[in-house]
């Protein structure tokens, strides 16, 4: 029986193991052509993932590798908290790029993480707006293409001393991503202290037992809360987090649904948008302050105080 050729490797998998490849090298193990090739790395390359290169001075042969110490993919914090009381702010839903992004009122909560010395912020997706993403959104923003939507937050971004930023993906950083890039990679590499956790959800380990999840759940329903009611109705009793933080339907305010602490964690897009007025989506501009104690490593007493433009 001839034994089967192993199956070509994707050029991040090559690339992953940190190697200095040759273009040689990757061919024999990808069996990707020369144009192919730069199309994949391209590709990588916009998406976030931290190639380099260098021309060896001998022969003058250019060789790429994988920076490994720049974080490439999201991953689960550990926090190690220890007994005692906390305050995190709760956000989501930026929209940076919007014609109806409240800039002014979303730098004040920066302001706010300083003056109380708040050391967690916990951000549920949609960091830009996007583009393409609906029908009519050129009209909508002002800042015409994902990259520049991004550049200007990293710019505008307050870095607060002593504070972490654990923040996922949502629908708009995402939309169309196999043509363009993951804007939270890139983020991630630019700005101090954030910690990217995922693409639509991500969960932080606050202490050994006590997990926050992070959202951002799509739908529409009649009533409130009834999404997140559908969505930890399908998890398994071993994936219960203690808390749920959700992004996406621009509304804020709390419930305790099956035990879980659960928070919608309002948005900075004002409602004057006609997309978000043709979604229902009629809520201020929010963020929230959580207080929270953890007594032998679990949660005694959660409170929120929701701050509105």
């Amino acid at each position: 029986m001839t034994k089967k050729a192993p199956k070509p490797k994707t050029l991040e998998q090559v690339l992953k193991k940190g190697e200095p490849l040759s273009y040689a090298d990757i061919k024999r193990l990808t069996g990707l052509t020369k144009k192919t090739f730069n199309v994949k790395l391209h590709e990588l390359k916009s998406n976030g993932v931290p190639i380099k290169a260098y021309v060896d001075q001998n022969d003058y042969t250019t060789y790429f590798y994988m920076d490994k110490s720049i974080g490439t993919r999201y991953s689960t914090p550990e926090l190690h908290y220890k007994d005692g009381n906390y305050k995190a702010i709760l956000t989501g839903d930026w929209h940076i790029g919007s014609k109806y992004f409240a800039e002014n009122f979303w730098l004040s909560m920066f302001d706010t993480a300083q003056d109380e010395g708040i050391t967690d912020m916990f951000m549920t997706g949609d960091l830009i707006d996007g583009v393409e993403v609906f029908t009519g959104q050129h009209n909508e923003i002002n800042i015409h293409s994902k990259m520049e939507q991004l550049d200007y937050l990293i710019d505008l971004y307050p870095v607060v001393e002593g504070m972490k930023l654990y923040y996922i993906t949502g629908n708009h950083d995402l939309k169309k991503l196999t043509q363009s890039f993951d804007p939270g990679i890139i983020f991630n590499q630019k700005i101090p202290n954030s910690v990217y956790i995922g693409q639509m959800s991500g969960d932080v380990q606050i202490s050994n037992g006590l997990e926050f999840r992070l959202i951002h759940l799509r739908g529409s329903a009649y009533s409130r809360f009834y999404n997140i009611q559908k969505y930890l109705r399908q998890l398994p009793p071993t994936d219960m987090p203690n808390v749920l933080l959700r992004g996406h339907n621009h509304q804020v305010g709390y419930a305790k649904i099956q035990g879980v602490h659960s928070v919608e964690t309002g948005a900075f897009q004002r409602p004057e948008s006609n997309f978000v007025k043709s979604l229902g989506l009629t809520g201020k501009p929010s963020f929230v302050i959580c207080e929270y104690d953890i007594i032998n490593h679990k949660l005694d007493r959660f409170k929120i105080e929701i701050v509105s433009e």
